[in-house]
């Protein structure tokens, strides 16, 4: 019987939290980009109770996680040729089929949908960040 070190075994569990905690973080900042740009963004409203926004939060997180990666995949000549910039229109895409479901979240305008989306993105970069610095500490 051959005996392997601890943090072999502990790699799959390692990874499973890691997706956990990226899950939370995204779920944060999109429950936290719907209020700020409730507040902020001209356009942008959100009509419900704590339990709609996380809710929605949710949803959004999922609609991300789900199909993002498949139209980063299909339009990727598209991102490449854009340097990136086209991850934006694709946000902006994922932004708006959210609004189509009925949790409270309304955007009018391709403005408000382009500032709506770039603050989401912003709260998602920032709150990345302040989650690396901390694993980076620890």
């Amino acid at each position: 019987m051959v005996l392997k070190p601890h943090h072999i075994h502990s790699e799959p569990f390692h990874t499973e939290i890691s997706n956990m905690k990226n899950f939370v973080i995204n779920l944060s900042a999109n429950a936290f980009g719907v209020l700020i740009a409730r507040h902020f963004v001209p356009g942008f409203s959100f009509q419900g109770d704590m339990l709609l926004l996380l809710e929605g939060a949710f949803i959004l997180t999922l609609i991300n996680y789900l199909l993002k990666p498949i139209l980063k995949a299909i339009l990727f000549p598209f991102i490449l040729l854009s340097l990136g910039l086209f991850t934006i229109v694709i946000n902006m895409l994922l932004l708006w089929i959210f609004t189509q479901i009925p949790l409270g979240v309304q955007i009018e305008g391709i403005y408000a949908l382009l500032y709506a989306t770039l603050l989401f993105g912003s709260i998602n970069f920032v709150l990345h960040l302040l989650t690396i610095r901390e694993d980076t500490h620890s």
